[in-house]
């Protein structure tokens, strides 16, 4: 059975969302862009913008920039994620994983002062 999760941070680190979800059986690679998905569509709907999607996947990182070709199962989903980053105007980066022996997205809202 395969599950993502994601968490939501505000620009001082605190938590502001978390959310998991078991998605049955699937790739790593696909587990990690749902959740950067879902993560993305949580902040479209909640009217977050400019954020930092943080991921522990560079592979993936590497083909939402277009650096690497992209497997045609993910063509429609990463598709999706470049949209959402465009029109959220974020970014995403790769940070190595340190805390979790799982795959974790993590989404730094900045500028926010309400939160």
């Amino acid at each position: 059975m395969g599950s993502y999760d994601f968490c939501l941070r505000n620009h001082t680190g605190d938590l502001v969302f978390a959310k998991a979800n078991g998605i049955g059986m699937t790739t790593n690679m696909e587990a990690e862009a749902l959740a950067i998905y879902d993560a993305l569509s949580y902040c479209h709907d909640n009217d977050f913008r400019q954020v930092i999607i943080e991921t522990d996947s560079l592979c993936l990182k590497r083909m939402i920039l277009k650096q690497w070709r992209v497997p045609w199962e993910m063509v429609e989903r990463i598709e999706e994620i470049r949209n959402r980053l465009q029109q959220l105007k974020s970014q995403i980066i790769h940070t190595e994983k340190i805390f979790q022996m799982y795959i974790c997205v993590l989404v730094d809202i900045i500028n926010i002062s309400s939160l």
